[in-house]
C-alpha cells in the first residue's frame, strides 16, 4: 500500500498515511493541489501534487462528488459539528435574552415593576404573563441573532467556532431574506427537536429549515494545518 509525507501550511512533515487517510484529508480541504508530497520511500524528494499520478486522480474522484459544481472544494458539516454548533449558539441567545431583561429593568420606569428579580418571581409562580414575555422575546432574539450573523457573515458564533458557514444552493453567501426566511422556519424545527432530528437521515445532513430555505451547512477552512498523526 502506497503511503506518503505531506508538508503543512506550518512547514512541518506528516506522515506517512495512504490514500485513504489523505482522501479524508482532501474531503476536509485540508490539503490540494498546492501541497508538497513526498512518498515514504526513505530519501525521496519532495515533489508537486501533480507528479503523483494516484493523488490526482484521487483528488478528481473527491472533487467530482461535492455538491456545488462552482465550488467543487465545499464539503457539507457533519451532523456531529453541527450539534456542537447549536449548543453554543443556545447558549449565547439565553445570554442575550438575560441581557436584555437586565437593560430593560435599567431603562423601564421603575413604576412598571420590571426588575430582574420580578421577573424570575413571575416565571417560577408560572404567571402566564411572563411566561409569553418570555417566549416572545426569547423566539425574537433567535429569529433576529441568526438573520444577522448569517445575513452579515454566513455564520453564526457557534459555527464560526466550529468552522462552518452556511450556503445557498450554489454555494454562495446567503443574504438577509433567506437567511431571515431560514431561522424564521427553524423555529419550527425546534417542534419536539424533529426538524433538527432529520438531519441525521437526510442527504447531505440538511435539517428542516435547510430544505425548506434551500440552504447547507459547509466546513469553511481551506486547508488548515494538518493534525499529527
Amino acid at each position: 500500500m502506497l503511503h506518503f509525507y505531506i508538508r503543512g501550511e506550518d512547514d512541518e512533515e506528516y506522515g506517512p498515511v495512504d490514500l485513504a487517510e489523505l482522501r479524508e484529508w482532501a474531503l476536509d480541504n485540508r490539503v490540494g493541489r498546492e501541497t508538497k508530497v513526498r512518498s515514504a520511500e526513505p530519501d525521496s524528494p519532495w515533489r508537486s501534487w501533480g507528479e503523483f499520478p494516484e493523488l490526482v486522480a484521487m483528488l478528481a474522484e473527491v472533487e467530482a462528488t461535492s455538491v456545488f459544481v462552482r465550488f467543487p472544494k465545499l464539503r457539507v458539516a457533519p451532523f456531529g459539528l453541527r450539534a456542537a454548533a447549536y449548543f453554543v449558539d443556545s447558549l449565547v441567545v439565553g445570554a442575550l435574552a438575560f441581557l436584555l431583561v437586565m437593560a430593560a429593568a435599567w431603562v423601564l420606569p421603575a413604576e412598571w415593576g420590571v426588575t430582574v428579580h420580578n421577573f424570575v418571581d413571575g416565571l417560577q409562580r408560572n404567571e402566564s404573563s411572563y411566561k409569553v414575555a418570555a417566549v416572545l422575546s426569547v423566539t425574537a432574539l433567535q429569529v433576529a441573532y441568526h438573520t444577522y450573523f448569517l445575513g452579515s457573515m454566513g455564520q453564526t458564533i457557534g459555527k464560526g467556532i466550529f468552522g462552518m458557514r452556511v450556503v445557498n444552493d450554489q454555494g454562495d453567501r446567503i443574504d438577509y431574506t433567506q437567511a431571515f426566511y431560514r431561522a424564521f422556519i427553524s423555529l419550527g424545527s425546534g417542534f419536539y427537536m424533529i426538524g433538527y432530528t432529520i438531519a441525521l437521515f437526510t442527504t447531505h445532513t440538511r435539517t428542516l429549515h435547510d430544505l425548506v430555505a434551500g440552504t447547507y451547512v459547509v466546513r469553511c477552512h481551506d486547508r488548515v494545518r494538518i493534525p499529527a498523526s
